[in-house]
């Protein structure tokens, strides 16, 4: 780590307190980009759909572009008990972003059932869902293409045909 980054092994130690430290700063740095990234795609134009699918995208992109990421995140959502204390302690600070992430996807849920674009019910449980989904397309590695994965997300998501607002 000390060669890649220009600093000797214990060069490192005087940014951080420990190997813990290091470790749980660093995934907080990449969670805190993907939040941002989440951020930019929910407040990006077009319809709530639209916008819900760059949220997907985006989430696809940023955790291909970073596999290492990726793979310490399903060991976080595997339980803290699997992981050791540094990320049982990361999985703690991983829930307020989190919710973060939860409220922009229900506030696009939300503004989506006021168009007639995304079915009823309570916009945080269909954020959750939404999670879920996005979880298993990014996280997992599924093997669909993003066009594939928005017709399965919009299957789950889209208010009936019957219920669509004006000009859908």
């Amino acid at each position: 780590m000390g060669i890649l980054s220009g600093y000797s092994t214990a060069a490192m130690y005087k940014f951080f307190d420990s190997k813990h430290d290091l470790v749980a700063q660093t995934l907080s740095r990449r969670a805190d980009e993907y939040l941002a990234e989440l951020r930019r795609a929910a407040e990006s134009e077009g319809t709530a759909l639209e916008r819900l699918h760059r949220v997907v995208d985006a989430a696809a992109v940023y955790f291909r572009a970073r596999p290492d990421f990726r793979s310490v995140l399903r060991q976080v959502q595997g339980g803290s008990a699997i992981i050791g204390p540094v990320l049982a302690a990361f999985a703690d600070d991983v829930y307020g972003r989190f919710a973060q992430a939860m409220n922009l996807m229900a506030d696009l849920i939300g503004e989506g059932q006021e168009t007639g674009e995304i079915r009823a019910g309570k916009p945080a449980a269909l954020a959750h869902l939404a999670s879920v989904l996005i979880n298993e397309f990014a996280l997992a590695d599924a093997d669909l293409t993003a066009e594939d994965f928005h017709a399965v997300f919009d299957g789950a998501l889209r208010a009936p045909a019957a219920s669509h607002g004006p000009g859908h």
